[in-house]
């Protein structure tokens, strides 16, 4: 009976402490700069300490890449999966903070924008390789 219990524990367990242990992935990674692309072919179209909106005119393949939104330490503030589709010669990109983050005016920032989530790379590497890059500064109102 010992024994029955504690096998049907022990996957439950497990599948915890993984859970634990891949929440904030992203805090451990190292974001390695792609390709620098032209600032013309990104504008912050407005922000606010809620949100940044993008308006972005690169090519992608895939119809949706990992948004990341770091801060000038290289620490995620806001990532997410996003379409790349293009509405005419751009696609808008709207990235909010994590909770208890805020995008603060005057301070540098850097869009990273990758193929896969930092989840899927960080069980071979915690090296993100960044397709795209843009740095950035929000501007003071």
């Amino acid at each position: 009976m010992i024994k029955m219990r504690f096998f049907t524990l022990l996957p439950i367990l497990a599948l915890g402490s993984f859970a634990c242990s891949s929440a904030d992935v992203s805090s451990k990674m190292t974001f390695y700069h792609g390709q620098t692309i032209p600032g013309q072919f990104f504008k912050v179209v407005r922000s606010s300490p809620q949100e940044i909106e993008f308006e972005i005119k690169v090519d992608f393949k895939q119809v949706h890449m990992y948004h990341l939104i770091l801060d000038e330490n290289g620490k995620p503030v806001s990532e997410g999966w996003q379409p790349t589709t293009k509405i005419g010669q751009a696609y808008t990109l709207v990235m909010k903070p994590k909770a208890g983050d805020l995008f603060v005016e005057g301070k540098k920032y850097r869009l990273c924008i990758g193929s896969e989530s930092p989840e899927k790379v960080f069980v071979t590497s915690n090296n993100y390789p960044c397709v795209a890059d843009y740095e950035f500064v929000l501007a003071k109102k």
